[in-house]
């Protein structure tokens, strides 16, 4: 009697198992959460007497309970744009007699034209050994403070081949006469934007690596935890990395045509609006910040205090629970989190000289209008009669005038007074 009892009770649960399975299924899609019901079969005994209800959230729900809901920030097309970066990063010029990337090399025409606009373009008075030094300023200025700052071997004895290429390329320009070239075409009213908007891009590719790369995550690298997984650490060397040449351009005026060069007290320092004004500056902070908070940083220890105030904070946790809502993020890949920044970089420089090149359109144009007219010079001879002129052309002739020209302006000044 028993035994029978215990197969009834086991049916009927069966069967009100199966009812709301098929009740539970959803026939059309809506924001309500969705109810499943679970059997483990290799569990016996009580356990599957009762079903497990397990509830499958949407974002919302998940967000207004407090559950974590991840959103993946993967994307194919940043996946491309790498690889069509990195095609041309290790795509030599020639295997032999040039064995350097392309990137490289437009990065090096670049650098070198970069030095000729620092120290006056056309009008530079630089020689040929101080326009080297700049070159190497501005290229390695940011990573050798960089290395000042966190005590790290400096990049001149790490990159020999990088120095010469570059020195090379600038020496090639401004012997040549192309750096002038290239300087004459940025001044023209058509290429001059071409030109622009195409450094834009370049640069945007090219400073987002250094920004990453060397500046977040070379503090990633770190041995110390408490260095690693500072978000103001990576934020602060992704800054330096970025925008420390305007700085280093200021503090030690490299922007002489003459070469005066000399430690002063840099615009930035006096006024908290020109330093704003350093795009270079701003946005590599802005690039820092993005990456931080869309990749994985190297140091996942949590902690109940603010991310900001403690550095081994995980970051990325605390900014979805106090400002989105409590989404957790996906880790997005590096390379793919390189190429958004880069992409980041390129739509501000190409803000900026497209605001540069407006401004200077209305500019040029009323500069031409407001030009006065050009003051005619007065021949000799103009405005005088017909004999006086012959006269003169007389006296221009022989070196004096004969007694009948004499005679005739005589008389023809008498009758002018008459």
């Amino acid at each position: 009697m028993g035994a029978s009892k215990r197969i009834l009770s086991k049916t009927m649960v069966t069967r009100v198992l199966l009812t709301l399975s098929h009740s539970s299924t959803p026939t059309h899609t809506n924001s309500n959460p969705t109810t499943s019901l679970s059997i483990d079969p290799a569990r016996a005994g009580s356990e599957n007497r009762f079903p497990r209800i397990s509830t499958v959230l949407t974002i919302p729900e998940r967000a207004r309970i407090g559950t974590m809901a991840e959103i993946d920030l993967n994307s194919p097309y940043l996946l491309a744009f790498s690889h069509q970066v990195e095609t041309l990063k290790s795509t030599l010029v020639h295997a032999d007699y040039f064995p350097i990337g392309y990137l490289t090399l437009f990065h090096a025409i670049r650098v070198s034209h970069a030095t000729r606009q620092v120290s006056g373009g056309l009008e530079s008075r630089l020689s040929i050994l101080q326009g080297v030094l700049l070159n190497q300023i501005l290229l390695f200025g940011s990573v050798m403070l960089s290395s000042v700052m966190l005590g790290t071997t400096s990049p001149l004895f790490l990159a020999p081949r990088t120095i010469a290429t570059y020195i090379s390329v600038h020496l090639f320009l401004k012997l040549s006469n192309l750096g002038d070239f290239l300087l004459a075409l940025n001044q023209a009213p058509v290429f001059g934007p071409a030109l622009d908007f195409t450094l834009c891009l370049l640069d945007g590719v090219c400073r987002s690596e250094g920004v990453i790369i060397l500046g977040v995550e070379e503090i990633r690298r770190q041995n110390s935890p408490s260095l690693s997984g500072s978000l103001y650490a990576c934020i602060l060397n992704g800054s330096i990395l970025g925008g420390g040449a305007p700085l280093l351009i200021q503090a030690f005026n490299l922007d002489s045509p003459v070469g005066d060069w000399k430690l002063q007290a840099p615009l930035w320092a006096k006024s908290f609006k020109s330093l704003l004004a350093m795009t270079d500056l701003w946005s590599a902070t802005l690039v820092s910040t993005i990456y931080c908070l869309v990749t994985d940083a190297s140091s996942s220890t949590t902690s109940s205090s603010s991310f900001l105030s403690n550095p081994t904070t995980d970051y990325k946790a605390s900014f979805a629970n106090q400002f989105a809502g409590g989404l957790s993020f996906r880790g997005m890949p590096k390379v793919e989190a390189q190429m958004l920044s880069a992409l980041i970089l390129t739509t501000i420089f190409t803000i900026q000289k497209s605001i540069f090149h407006l401004y200077r359109a209305p500019s040029t144009s009323s500069q031409s209008s407001r030009s006065p007219a050009p003051t005619r010079v007065k021949k000799i001879g103009e405005g005088l009669s017909a004999d006086s002129e012959k006269a003169l052309l007389s006296n221009g002739k022989n070196g004096h005038a004969s007694p009948s020209s004499r005679s005739r302006n005589k008389s023809s000044a008498a009758s002018s007074r008459k």
